[in-house]
């Protein structure tokens, strides 16, 4: 009858990355914080939602992209800390600036030290 923990708190010791997941809309922006467990499972750590004012709203669709990653860094930043980060996006206007590449079969950064 009872299930799991939703919400696990991060293990850092096991040297599994922290995985950002985000994804954004016209009007707002959500996330899940998450890390893969020993057995090979994500669970989410934290995830949230921020609705984007009306000036956000006219920005253009990779400076939201980019703005929402700053966004969440500030947020979350205690669950950043001494990890490393993997941000996955869908963003391919990102990827390409990022890996320098017009063909890219990635959809994740990796990021060392989101923080420094």
């Amino acid at each position: 009858m009872f299930k799991a923990a939703t919400l696990r708190k991060p293990i850092y010791e096991l040297g599994s990355p922290i995985f950002v997941t985000v994804d954004i809309s016209p009007i707002g922006i959500g996330w899940v914080i998450n890390q893969e467990s020993e057995d090979g499972i994500r669970y989410a750590i934290c995830f949230g939602a921020k609705v984007l004012s009306e000036r956000q709203r006219m920005y253009a669709q990779v400076r939201r992209e980019l703005w929402r990653i700053v966004t969440i860094a500030e947020l979350d930043q205690d669950y950043f800390m001494w990890a490393e980060v993997v941000i996955e996006t869908d963003c391919l206007p990102i990827l390409r600036m990022i890996y320098g590449m017009f063909n890219t079969k990635y959809s994740y950064v990796v990021v060392d030290n989101i923080l420094a």
